[in-house]
């Protein structure tokens, strides 16, 4: 039974009750005056049932209004590390590509990878390589600047958009030399390295999964010339005229 409904139930009851007993005291106390006493009684119920009636749906509005909160926020951001997830991630591309189409701008995609983040799993523990994520994504959002969001896809692997055009190689460089710095964890010193992929709009891609995409090739292109590194995307091939 919902909480509205038990509150509603419980008032009836009580109403009924109060009204019952009422009626029945005042008829044995005041016979002679019980009609008019009964008249202001009803004011006085009609009146206090309007009262709180109006206090109970002000908290019933208030309580939907702070569990919508709670699971809109739910739905658009990572549970783990506070950090948007693929739904918000996906939200902020498609605004960032129908502006930049809009005002013939551009923008850029940082797409991070944990280098051997499974070792890390395998030998301090699933826990272990949680504290390590959330650590990282505190210092990747003190790291950014107004216009760069950061948002976690699932294990691993982050994205950064930059809103405008910029310097993606040298953000890059920023934020590995920011997340390399050895994590405590369980009285562990735990050094990583992070490779990242680089794509830009629309040079890259036209759409968020293009982008997505070319920028995830481009980081696994980074990992396999080595531990803490980054690397571009190949420019898409235009398409010939007719």
């Amino acid at each position: 039974m919902k909480h509205s409904t038990r509150i509603a139930l419980g008032y009836l009851a009580i109403s009924i009750a109060w009204i019952g007993a009422s009626d029945f005291l005042l008829g044995r106390i005041f016979p002679e005056s019980y009609v008019v006493i009964s008249l202001y009684k009803g004011w006085f119920y009609v009146g206090g049932t309007a009262l709180l009636l109006k206090f109970w749906l002000a908290a019933e509005e208030s309580r939907r209004d702070v569990v919508e909160a709670r699971l809109q926020d739910s739905a658009i951001t990572d549970p783990l590390t506070k950090l948007h997830n693929r739904i918000a991630l996906i939200d902020h591309l498609n605004v960032a590509v129908a502006r930049a189409r809009r005002e013939h701008g551009c923008f850029g995609l940082l797409y991070l990878d944990i280098d051997d983040f499974k070792a890390i799993n395998d030998t301090f523990g699933h826990a272990a390589g949680d504290t390590l994520l959330v650590e990282l994504s505190r210092r990747l959002r003190s790291t950014l600047r107004t216009g760069e969001i950061a948002a976690r896809l699932g294990g691993d692997e982050f994205v950064v958009l930059v809103e405008e055009c910029g310097d993606v190689e040298g953000l890059s460089m920023r934020l590995m030399s920011v997340l390399r710095e050895p994590y405590s964890v369980k009285g562990e010193e735990i050094p990583i390295t992070v490779s990242i992929g680089l794509a830009e709009f629309p040079a890259h891609g036209g759409d968020a999964d293009a982008l997505l995409h070319a920028a995830d090739s481009a980081m696994y292109g980074a990992k396999r010339t080595g531990r803490g590194q980054f690397g571009a995307a190949p420019e898409k091939e235009a398409t010939p005229a007719g």
